[in-house]
């Protein structure tokens, strides 16, 4: 098998029928987004609880407690690159907006003609630009959804499209359920011509045995292609000073012999409101995908205590994550056309009322 037949292989059906149902634009969409999840065999439909997490679920961005910005590198195969970003807004308690940019770059590609005459290289460039909420319903339940702009640029000639993600998340207890579907209603048109672009189905669920371990199952169906399993684990080994150390494996089925054995491994490490993670993926014979990611928090956190009761604003319009406590009103500061409100209890006698009219007049 060549290279490119190889690599065909991966992003491809495993067996199209004919053109017009196998053909599928924008291939690239069913590679992992970032290193944490690629690194966790791709199981992060329920287990993803940061910005990466809107690429597989956008109700997963429910789970991100502040705001955190997210920027990715995929080295793939063949000189090929993927880059990724995304963006998580919380805004008050339900809640939370995102937005997230997935591009591949193919490089320099080799172009011939029916008698195997080689002609101009050529080049690639794909992206999908998607916007998004979250929004928390209550007993758990989280629910996602975002709007994508597609489009696609091959030697000179692309087209461009729209598509739609919806998620939903259930959380109770160490346990979490998650479904997800991406790219559904997505075409990209090229001059007369429309290609669907892949429709990915994902659920799942995650495990939190101990705080510091996480595994996580998952069942995808990648476009046209077969029904594939993933597995995958974290391990988080915390050094003190706020600095936390991360192992991570995976593995994948769906592969075969010529295009590796679906295994995966990462690191990771966060210092504060730092991450950086790193992950490689073996594909036998075309080599491997180095993935790594810088991730960063700021703002105000996502207050726990809100997270089982309704978000209301404070009567003095204070922000909800400020600590700062309202001054306790005076005596003084009642409206003087509001009179004070009489205790509840057994009136006094009238010869110590008339005393009180006494004084006041």
């Amino acid at each position: 098998m060549t290279i490119l037949a190889a690599i065909i292989a991966l992003l491809l059906p495993a067996a199209p029928a004919a053109a017009k149902s196998g053909v599928e634009a924008m291939p690239f969409l069913k590679l992992d987004a970032g290193p944490r999840p690629a690194s966790m065999g791709g199981a992060y439909c329920a287990s993803g609880d940061d910005a990466v997490a809107v690429f597989y679920n956008p109700a997963s961005a429910g789970l991100v407690g502040r705001h955190e910005a997210y920027l990715g590198h995929n080295e793939w195969l063949e000189g090929m690159r993927v880059e990724s970003g995304s963006y998580v807004h919380p805004h008050g308690y339900r809640l939370t907006f995102f937005g997230s940019l997935n591009a591949l770059f193919s490089g320099a590609m080799r172009k011939y003609d029916a008698l195997g005459t080689r002609l101009e290289d050529f080049d690639a460039r794909e992206y999908a630009l998607a916007g998004g909420a979250a929004y928390y319903l209550g007993a758990g339940f989280h629910f996602g959804a975002a709007v994508k702009l597609l489009n696609q640029s091959v030697g000179g000639s692309g087209g461009a499209g729209w598509a739609g993600d919806a998620g939903l998340l259930k959380k109770w207890d160490r346990w979490t359920a998650g479904a997800s579907v991406s790219n559904f209603g997505g075409k990209i048109s090229v001059g007369s011509e429309s290609f669907e672009v892949p429709l990915i189905l994902r659920a799942g669920a995650a495990f939190r045995p101990l705080d510091k371990v996480t595994i996580a199952g998952e069942g995808v169906k990648n476009g046209e292609a077969g029904f594939e399993g993933a597995l995958g684990g974290e391990l988080a080994l915390p050094s003190g000073a706020g600095q936390v150390f991360f192992i991570r494996a995976g593995l994948r089925s769906g592969r075969d012999e010529n295009t590796g054995p679906g295994v995966s491994a990462g690191l990771g490490m966060r210092t504060g409101p730092l991450g950086l993670d790193y992950s490689f993926s073996p594909y036998g014979d075309l080599g491997g995908a180095h993935r790594l990611s810088l991730s960063f928090l700021f703002g105000a956190r996502r207050p726990p205590d809100l997270a089982k009761k309704p978000y209301a604003p404070a009567r003095d319009a204070r922000p909800y994550w400020s600590e700062e406590k309202p001054a306790p009103r005076s005596p003084s500061s009642r409206p003087a056309d509001r009179p004070a409100s009489r205790p509840a209890s057994k009136p006094a006698p009238k010869k110590e009322q008339k005393e009180e009219i006494f004084l006041l007049w």
